[in-house]
């Protein structure tokens, strides 16, 4: 098994029976940021980090609930998570993210770009523009 599937297996693993761990320390060992973070692969990447020590700055754009929840699960892990809204398909409020990411969190260290959106389109009416 390569990394790429060993991480593909723990990251299903995670979305599929949660936390299984928790982190020790109560200073971030150092501090990411993940766009897309409230939800699905995002989350489960949000989770792991903490569990592993870091603090965390969950992007979300409409998913503030999910967000939220989240950030108080993260902070079970007795790390740090900051909640932040952008709209990453509005330029300034894409620019805008990381300095207020900083501004919350005092510094970052790890970016994963998870962020995507979903267009109401169905398989059969998807277009090569709808990608």
């Amino acid at each position: 098994m390569g990394p790429v599937t060993r991480s593909l297996s723990f990251i299903t693993e995670r979305l599929r029976y949660g936390p299984t761990m928790q982190a020790k320390n109560t200073t971030p060992k150092a501090n990411a940021i993940i766009t897309g973070a409230s939800k699905r692969i995002g989350r489960a990447i949000a989770l792991s980090l903490a569990e592993s020590g870091y603090g965390v700055v969950v992007h979300y754009n409409s998913s503030r609930g999910d967000a939220i929840r989240l950030c108080r699960e993260i902070e079970e892990n007795r790390v740090p998570a900051w909640p932040i809204r952008a709209d990453l398909g509005k330029p300034s409020e894409a620019e805008g993210l990381i300095e207020r990411a900083l501004d919350q969190s005092g510094a970052l260290s790890v970016l994963v770009n998870n962020a995507s959106i979903f267009p109401p389109a169905t398989l059969d009416d998807v277009t090569y523009k709808d990608l």
